[in-house]
């Protein structure tokens, strides 16, 4: 099960790159099935974490793929390679991210958005967003360029929130290791799988 990675983790700071017409036509990357991955992401954001938004680097994956949902009782969209055409208004209001838990940042964003993406199907979308909803879709695309919300915002001079950084520090330290070793296990017996299928169609 994937679990919702957290500052200071480097995939947090990089720039997503983006899912191309033909991974979307095979519905996977690298032997990753798509929809798999935003059924996990699905259930990470809405069903342990109650959020309401959520991108891939935020689960280890580092492409151009969010997940937002309109309002409290409607279906997530997935959304590859989002783009925000058009802006309008400012407000500032507070934010939080799964990623920088019990962290609250006040954040000015425009009101109102025009979005182009692609579905999972592959097909071309583009729809307005005001208030939440646009604030969610901005806050998730900052993700795919690395940017989280303790840059958007002002967190010079609180001592809380830098307080609360370098516990969030010294935790990614002690489990970092650990994380590293998981992950190339995982790899390696992927890759042992991969042979096995090989062998065996051969």
């Amino acid at each position: 099960m994937r679990e919702i990675v957290q500052y200071p983790d480097p995939i947090l700071k990089k720039i997503a790159r983006p899912v191309t017409d033909e991974e979307l036509r095979a519905g996977n990357i690298n032997g990753m099935i798509l929809n798999t991955l935003i059924e996990e992401m699905t259930e990470l954001m809405s069903g342990r974490n109650r959020g309401i938004g959520l991108a891939a680097p935020q689960v280890g994956e580092s492409i151009r793929l969010i997940l937002v949902q309109p309002s409290q009782n409607s279906t997530a969209m997935a959304l590859f390679n989002p783009e925000i055409v058009e802006s309008s208004g400012k407000e500032e209001a507070w934010e939080g991210c799964l990623s920088l838990p019990g962290i609250g940042v006040l954040v000015k964003r425009p009101t109102s958005i025009k979005v182009k993406a692609k579905s999972l199907s592959g097909e071309d979308i583009e729809f307005p967003a005001n208030g939440l909803f646009a604030r969610v879709i901005q806050h998730e695309v900052d993700h795919l360029d690395g940017i989280l919300i303790i840059t958007r915002g002002n967190i010079t001079n609180n001592r809380k929130i830098g307080k609360q950084l370098a516990e969030l520090e010294k935790t990614y330290r002690m489990w970092a290791p650990k994380k590293k070793a998981m992950e190339e296990r995982a790899a390696k017996a992927a890759a042992e799988e991969k042979k096995q299928r090989e062998s065996a169609s051969a």
